[in-house]
């Protein structure tokens, strides 16, 4: 259920269709219902200054970040994900960027709703068992670990996306022509086929985010390099600033190295 907020001017403001007494209403609703194995969503990095929100604030950005978290956690859901504020080019948002109606994201807001969060959700007894999602008892999200555990799947109907190792292949979006296809038994998709370090490069950008980390076996099984000696250089510093480690040859990032896992993803890979 993608809550996103339970801060009314942040919902209005993101044009989202529901409102803030709906976000706790809905998820009860659900629960009510029979539903339990639920997931909800937030978004982070969100500053009343940043978006350029007239009102009079009656909070801080990391008081309403916690009491959002709070509420959240109040609602007894067994997976909570979070996602960082990004603004992309061509969106509402990147336009109102573009003409200066708001501000960028402000990074160290955002590090510090990212600690934040950490630190109160695993205080509840939620794992953080990818960067941005958390779950208790075990309950991961089953779908998103299959990309994050490079295993095959299939994807069906139009956009869908599937991967069975060693090619993408994408399915044209458009509904019409993809049903026209399907009846003339042709399978309307472009295939992207990946060299042994496209590979390595995506195993890299997914596996470190998780708890399982990146095991260094599997990188040089997938294109026969030892990724610590040809990328020694960023290994060390990485190591010394404290943001990677290595237990039985398997990469992780510490606390600290998630705030920067793209960077630390891109900076690897082998090319």
């Amino acid at each position: 259920i993608g809550l996103q907020s339970f801060h009314e001017p942040y919902l209005r403001f993101m044009n989202r269709a529901h409102h803030a007494g709906e976000t706790e209403a809905s998820v009860k609703r659900a629960q009510d219902y029979g539903f339990h194995n639920l997931t909800i969503d937030l978004m982070y990095g969100m500053s009343e200054t940043q978006l350029g929100i007239e009102h009079i604030p009656t909070a801080s950005d990391e008081q309403l970040w916690q009491r959002d978290l709070e509420m959240a956690v109040a609602l007894n859901t067994p997976h909570i994900s979070a996602y960082n504020l990004t603004i992309e080019p061509k969106t509402t948002l990147g336009n109102w960027l573009k003409k200066e109606k708001i501000n960028p994201v402000d990074e160290e807001v955002s590090a510090r709703h990212f600690e934040q969060m950490f630190t109160y959700l695993g205080s509840k007894e939620y794992e953080q068992y990818e960067i941005s999602n958390f779950a208790r008892d075990g309950q991961y999200a089953r779908h998103n670990s299959s990309y994050w555990k490079r295993r095959s799947y299939l994807g069906v109907g139009p956009s869908a996306h599937s991967f069975n190792g060693t090619s993408r292949h994408y399915n044209i979006a458009n509904n019409a022509l993809y049903i026209q296809s399907i009846k003339a038994g042709n399978l309307p998709f472009e295939a992207e086929i990946l060299s042994p370090f496209d590979q390595v490069n995506d195993y890299l950008l997914t596996s470190l985010r998780t708890i399982w980390g990146c095991d260094l076996g599997i990188i040089e099984q997938l294109a026969g390099i030892d990724l610590r000696e040809i990328q020694k250089k960023y290994m060390a510093a990485f190591m010394d600033n404290g943001w990677i480690l290595i237990e039985n040859n398997v990469l992780f990032l510490t606390p600290k190295g998630k705030l920067f896992a793209d960077r630390i993803a891109s900076d690897l890979f082998v090319i």
